[in-house]
């Protein structure tokens, strides 16, 4: 059998194999964001230098009726672009001071540190990437993965797209709210049916607790909850005319955010995502460490899909 980090890493390998898929599955259902994309399909697997994803700008002139030897339009056609994101990676480490390893040398000690290790690790990066997917994207120097705040929130380039000169290229933005009176009902009534794309609208709302429940007892006794993948997997959910609305607490105080799953997509590189790479040793550290890297983004393809209140008054 190997010795020294070759065992560890033996060990390692055998341990992680077996709790990575639980791991995987999850960060994606237990992520608010993500459980509600996946349970559409729209958590995705690519790969590629970037990603990239055709855009519809503009309808094809050449449709209508014609009659007998009528002339049908032949003009090609522009009206699509692409929008292309570059990969965000994505990291966590695993590690073990010597002392821990042989103080643990039996396969089963070492099993058990390892699972409580990984399941550490799986904690924080939860915590830390569901922060990550409500932000604007610009976190440590812009490495961080987009977020709803660059997404939907945000007016900046997005994809490769400026929407300052294609202003097909935005997202529908309000302030005005009031869960006080049922005016406000109406207001969100009007947000989502202004976000209205080829007979599809939005299919998620997230908002805070506060907004949540200031809703939840406006509208009582007519509020349905009738979503119940989502109620399966632990989360609070009520609807807002055929969308499931849920809280989140990493979303933007006094927002809600109305999401359209068809047009926004989480992709995972199909090569990296919750990769562990070998342990290594420092040359002056009695230590091993093994990374766990991911490579990934949270990507839309049709911006003005979505939108946002962002000051909803509950009281």
């Amino acid at each position: 059998m190997a010795s020294g980090t070759g065992q560890l890493d033996e060990i390692v390998a055998t341990t992680f194999d077996k709790v990575r898929p639980k791991l995987a599955d999850q960060i994606t259902v237990e992520l608010p964001l993500l459980a509600a994309l996946n349970s559409k399909g729209s958590v995705t697997e690519d790969g590629g230098k970037r990603i990239a994803r055709p855009v519809l700008f503009a309808f094809n002139d050449t449709v209508g009726s014609y009659d007998g030897y009528d002339t049908i339009d032949t003009t090609p056609q522009d009206g699509f672009g692409e929008a292309v994101y570059d990969w965000k990676q994505y990291a966590g480490s695993i590690t073990i001071d010597g002392r821990t390893e042989r103080l643990n040398s039996g396969s089963a000690q070492i099993i058990n540190i390892l699972t409580a290790k990984i399941e550490q690790l799986r904690v924080s990066m939860e915590d830390d990437m569901n922060s990550m997917l409500w932000g604007a994207g610009t976190g440590n120097s812009s490495k961080d993965f987009l977020g709803l705040q660059a997404i939907v929130a945000g007016s900046g380039t997005l994809g490769g797209i400026d929407p300052s000169t294609e202003t097909w290229w935005v997202s529908r933005t309000d302030t005005t709210c009031d869960l006080t009176t049922i005016d406000g009902v109406r207001d969100l009534n009007t947000m989502k049916n202004g976000l209205r794309i080829a007979k599809s609208t939005p299919d998620f709302g997230f908002t805070t607790q506060t907004v949540f429940e200031a809703y939840e007892a406006l509208m009582a006794p007519n509020i349905r909850y009738e979503d119940t993948a989502m109620g399966d997997l632990g989360f609070d959910t009520v609807q807002h005319r055929g969308s499931t609305v849920m809280y989140d607490a990493d979303c933007p105080s006094a927002a809600w955010y109305f999401l359209n799953s068809k047009y926004l997509e989480f992709v995972k590189h199909r090569d990296a995502w919750l990769k562990r790479l070998p342990f290594a040793s420092p040359v002056n550290q009695d230590a091993k460490t093994s990374l766990v890297i991911s490579m990934g983004e949270l990507i839309t393809d049709v911006r003005r899909a979505h939108g946002v209140i962002s000051s909803i008054v509950t009281s």
